[in-house]
C-alpha cells in the first residue's frame, strides 16, 4: 500500500504527533520535499501542512506574485490607478493573493467536496437516494463570483471580466501544476526508499 505524499508531509510537519521512532523517518521525508520546488513547497505547506500562518501566505502570495509578474513583461497590463504607485500592493500582488486564497478555500462550502451525498428514502430499494449538490453542480469546488472576485482585487466588475478573470484562471491552474509537480518530485525522491523497504 502506497502512502501519498501529501500525508507523508503533513505527518512529518506535526512535530507534536512525532515518535522517536518516526522521527528518521520524517527527517527522509522533509528531506526529498526540500527538493520540490520553492512554490509548491509554500503551497503544501500551507494545504496539507496545516501550517496556516501569514508569512506562508505571504510567502506563497510572493513567489506567485513573481511568476505572474515574469509572464507579462512588456505588454502593457499594469494598474494605471494613481493608488497604484502609494506603496501598496499591486494588481500582481492582489491577484496572486486571490489565487492563493481560492486555491487553499476550492471545496464548496454546501457539500465540502462531497459531491453526491444521500438522502433518506423509505420507498426506494437502496433506502436512500443519491444526489449531487447543487451549489457546485457536482464538481465539489467552489465557485466564486466575478463581483466577488473584482472586490478583493480592488478593481471595477467589468474590468475584472474584460482584464484579469482569465488571468485569475491561470494563476489557479499555474497553483494546481505547482501542487502535481511537488507531488512528482516527492514520488521520484521517496521512490528509491520504497523500493529498498520491499527488498529488505
Amino acid at each position: 500500500m502506497r502512502i501519498d505524499p501529501r500525508e507523508q508531509v503533513a505527518v512529518a510537519m506535526n512535530v507534536r504527533g512525532q515518535l522517536a521512532e518516526k522521527a528518521a523517518a520524517s527527517d527522509v521525508v522533509l528531506g526529498a520535499f526540500a527538493a520540490a520546488d520553492e512554490l509548491g513547497r509554500a503551497l503544501w505547506r500551507l494545504r496539507y501542512g496545516e501550517i496556516a500562518r501569514a508569512s506562508g501566505m505571504d510567502r506563497a502570495t510572493a513567489l506567485l506574485a513573481k511568476r505572474l509578474r515574469a509572464n507579462v513583461r512588456g505588454r502593457g497590463l499594469r494598474d494605471r490607478r494613481p493608488s497604484a504607485d502609494d506603496g501598496g500592493p499591486d494588481i500582481f500582488h492582489r491577484l496572486a493573493r486571490r489565487a492563493v486564497w481560492e486555491w487553499l478555500h476550492d471545496r464548496c462550502p454546501v457539500c465540502g467536496g462531497q459531491v453526491v451525498g444521500g438522502m433518506r428514502d423509505a420507498g426506494h430499494v437502496l433506502g436512500e437516494r443519491a444526489y449531487s449538490c447543487a451549489a457546485c453542480r457536482g464538481t465539489g469546488r467552489a465557485h466564486y463570483s466575478d463581483a466577488e472576485r473584482a472586490m478583493s482585487l480592488v478593481l471595477d466588475v467589468d474590468v475584472f471580466a474584460r482584464r484579469w478573470r482569465e488571468r485569475l484562471v491561470a494563476a489557479l491552474a499555474l497553483l494546481d501544476r505547482y501542487d502535481g509537480d511537488t507531488e512528482r518530485t516527492m514520488n521520484a525522491q521517496l521512490r528509491p526508499l520504497a523500493q529498498s523497504k520491499h527488498v529488505a
